[in-house]
């Protein structure tokens, strides 16, 4: 009896440490073990979402000016053809609408595409006006991308080409602009 009652103590132990029960229960140690798996798990998965989220934003946002980058080069380089052929730049409305009409596509984010040969600073510029609703803006104002364009002075017909922005942050712009 004594062999007996020394395997049946042995097989309680091996019981309480594999949760072999049958009732399907948790002993408080396992129990304890599981609520320290699914708090690393939770406190893990925040911090996924604390960094990921605000990437994928910027990440929309890098894509947005990134096809309003697309529409302002489309106009850039119409309005070089314009002036390459008239040695002048685009002034009345039907001039202006055949160097910024019939764009690809313009995307709901893009409020306006202006083409500006008054500009005080520049020859020419090609202005994008983006939607501050959909596309972020730090600064609170409109956001802008440009293309501005200068005549050079060793080439009668060349135009020296800057891009830029206002009201955009610079972490979302194209390589070629700066802010």
């Amino acid at each position: 009896m004594a062999l007996y009652s020394g395997t049946y103590l042995v097989s309680e132990q091996v019981k309480e440490q594999t949760n072999v029960q049958g009732d399907g229960t948790m002993t408080r140690f396992e129990q304890g073990y599981f609520n320290r798996q699914l708090s690393l798990l939770l406190v893990l998965l925040g911090l996924v979402v604390f960094f990921a989220i605000p990437k994928f934003a910027e990440l929309s946002d890098r894509k947005k000016v990134g096809e309003a980058y697309h529409l302002a080069n489309h106009s850039q380089i119409r309005v070089a053809e314009f002036y390459s052929l008239s040695a002048r730049f685009p002034q009345t409305e039907l001039e202006l609408q055949s160097v910024t009409g019939d764009l690809v596509h313009v995307p709901s984010f893009v409020e306006a595409v202006e083409v500006d040969s008054a500009d005080e600073e520049h020859d020419v510029i090609v202005r994008i006006y983006l939607d501050g609703k959909q596309v972020g803006n730090p600064d609170g104002v409109q956001p802008e991308l440009y293309l501005a364009g200068n005549r050079s002075s060793a080439h009668g017909t060349e135009l020296q080409w800057r891009c830029g922005a206002r009201g955009l942050d610079a972490s979302v712009l194209p390589a070629a602009c700066s802010g």
